[in-house]
């Protein structure tokens, strides 16, 4: 039997998301520690963001270790908006799964492209 990562994915708190949406970075009380707080209860985001954070895309030469090491690095706005990025795709991902299981693939086209319009 051949294992599936995508299979094995933890999906994002609900809670989480919601809570991060709330959070302005431009805020006075907003600090890496308080993002913190908020994501470190999510261990599906938490590795994504480290993962985003160790890309090469940052160019660090060594590792990122720790959420609010990851989040000072790539910024408040950054690190939020790369949450909501997680959130949103976990639930496209499901819905879209859940409608083309169904048999409805025709009908799921149509409906996109209604909305896009």
């Amino acid at each position: 039997m051949q294992l599936q990562i995508d299979e094995n994915r933890i999906p994002p708190l609900p809670t989480v998301a919601a809570r991060i949406m709330q959070f302005d970075p431009a805020g006075s009380h907003a600090s890496s520690s308080s993002m913190e707080l908020i994501v470190g209860a999510d261990q599906s985001i938490s590795a994504e963001i480290l993962r985003v954070a160790n890309s090469s895309y940052y160019g660090r030469s060594g590792k990122i270790k720790t959420l609010k090491d990851a989040i000072t690095l790539l910024g408040l706005k950054t690190a939020k908006n790369l949450v909501v990025l997680i959130f949103t795709r976990s639930m496209a991902s499901k819905i879209r799964g859940d409608v083309l299981r169904a048999g409805n693939a025709w009908n799921y086209q149509q409906r996109h492209q209604c909305t896009c319009r």
